[in-house]
């Protein structure tokens, strides 16, 4: 005979684990928060464990089971800066000199600028 278990919660059900003599039901409660920092970052989830025993062919609950979770971070960190003898405009190093003007082209966006502003690596 197989019966049916309504939990009502408004919680959601992350996982049920079933042996013949336990129920184990872990679930969590969604955070809506951020910390304050740069990047924001989620506030954790609260997570537990619900156990349960079968006694008797009835279900009993036994005890609750806090948990620890630990939200994936999609973005790895990371830092970006432009080449310093770079296009002012578009950020291509694809540039040319014009000794005679003293001037680089940019060779993508055309751009021309004076040539003081090189930087030496």
């Amino acid at each position: 005979m197989t019966e049916t278990i309504n939990f009502e919660s408004s919680e959601e059900i992350i996982d049920v684990s079933i042996t013949d003599t336990t129920v184990e039901v872990t679930k969590r409660k969604r955070s809506t928060s951020t910390y304050a920092c740069f990047p924001p970052r989620p506030v954790p989830d609260i997570v537990w464990k619900e156990i349960y025993k079968v006694i008797d062919n009835k279900i009993v609950f036994i005890k609750n089971v806090k948990g620890i979770h630990r939200p994936a971070y999609t973005v790895h960190e990371s830092f970006t800066f432009p080449h310093p003898n770079a296009c002012p405009e578009c950020g291509s190093t694809n540039c040319a000199i014009d000794h005679i003007r003293n001037e680089k082209i940019c060779n993508d966006c055309k751009t021309v600028w004076p040539r003081e502003n090189d930087k030496v690596l």
